[in-house]
Parts: C-alpha cells; sequence; structure tokens
C-alpha cells in the first residue's frame, strides 16, 4: 500500500491510499479476511485524512470486484482519454486491458 501525495492543502500530505495488493489464501477465502483487511486500509485512511482509497483489480475476479463494491469502491473513469491515447496506454502497460481502477471516497 502506498500514499498518492495530496495537491490541496490539508493537514496530511496526501489525497488517497493505493492498495497495490489484497490476496487471501485459497484455503481462508470466504471467511470475511479481505473485508476485515479493508474495513483497515479504510480506518487508516480516515486516522491519515485522505480522502480516496484506490485499487486495481482484474476484470475476471468476480468475488474482488464484488466484494469492493459491498465496500464502498466504484470504478475510476479516466477523465480525457480518447481512443487514441487509450490503446497507447495498452501498449506502454498491457496490464490496463484486464484491469479496472477503482476507488472509494473515505467519508
Amino acid at each position: 500500500m502506498w500514499k498518492k501525495k495530496r495537491k490541496k492543502k490539508k493537514t496530511t500530505n496526501y489525497e488517497a491510499l493505493f492498495v497495490s495488493s489484497l490476496v487471501v489464501d485459497e484455503k481462508y477465502r470466504r471467511q470475511g479476511i479481505a473485508s476485515k483487511l479493508l474495513e483497515e486500509v479504510e480506518l487508516l485512511a480516515r486516522e491519515s485524512e485522505v480522502d480516496n482509497v484506490e485499487l486495481t483489480v482484474n476484470n475476471w475476479n468476480a468475488n474482488a470486484l464484488s466484494l469492493y463494491e459491498k465496500r464502498g469502491f466504484r470504478m475510476l473513469k479516466e477523465e480525457g482519454e480518447d481512443f487514441k491515447e487509450k490503446i497507447m496506454q495498452f501498449a506502454e502497460d498491457p496490464l490496463r486491458m484486464v484491469q479496472k481502477r477503482m476507488v472509494m471516497v473515505v467519508k
């Protein structure tokens, strides 16, 4: 997990926490562990006075997508991107084709 630098003034210098990876071993899945981990991330975000929690998730991971949506994450729209820009980004980073970027506003 890492923090993105804040552009606006606030008591902290960060605007978002970014969860780079959230994995639960197969034998421990469906026990609420990922939800508890996300609760801790949300708590850390509030304590750090950041505005958002961001993450990426693979398009094919329906269970993770469902969990993140239940926790309040929404798809992050990448503004100002036209088709040509999108193709260039995919060429530079092929993972973008199979991943969705999500954000949750911290309240």
